[in-house]
């Protein structure tokens, strides 16, 4: 309050302010918990390690960054959610490429896995553009074969072939790569 007894006004956040990115943090959460408590919490999360992070490390860019940031905690809450009740529908997306990804904190496993993530992006550049984006939505921002199918203007089992096909050609490309024996 000021000196006179009002309110201060509510102060307008920059475009490098993490709260002026709850809407869009909120959005890739709620994708990945389903649930908007739980992605009210988790955006929540995030704003506290962004604030408590961005003063050492200074992103270069603040969107990818909480994109990234609201991404694996929202994985992170739903993988401790999924530990007390068993709910396949919406990891479906991480089930799918689970056989070619691990998920270990060893470092060797943190260096190889930096690799497989150069290796993808690779993959990925050899793709047209729509198969790009159905697998970057489909795997990266958790969208639903329904929501991909009214995308794309296709059936969802075209979608559901689609990503069967994608999944099939990464795996030969990186067994080609040899990342996968």
């Amino acid at each position: 309050m000021s000196d006179e007894g009002r309110l201060d006004p509510v102060p307008e956040y920059g475009p490098n302010d993490p709260e002026s990115w709850r809407g869009y943090c909120l959005t890739i959460a709620g994708r990945i918990l389903d649930n908007d408590q739980d992605a009210e919490d988790c955006v929540s999360e995030v704003m506290l390690k962004a604030w408590e992070t961005i003063p050492k490390y200074a992103p270069e860019n603040l969107k990818t960054f909480l994109g990234k940031l609201t991404r694996n905690t929202a994985i992170n809450m739903r993988v401790r959610s999924r530990a007390q009740r068993r709910d396949s529908a919406k990891t479906t997306p991480l089930s799918e490429l689970s056989e070619l990804v691990s998920g270990t904190d060893d470092p060797e496993q943190t260096l190889i896995r930096k690799e497989l993530i150069g290796a993808i992006n690779d993959f990925l550049s050899t793709l047209p553009e729509n198969r790009r984006d159905l697998f970057v939505l489909r795997y990266w921002h958790f969208e639903s074969v329904e929501n991909l199918a009214s995308k794309f203007g296709v059936s969802e089992k075209i979608i559901y072939v689609q990503l069967h096909r994608l999944r099939k050609r990464l795996k030969k490309y990186l067994k080609e790569k040899e990342y996968l024996l």
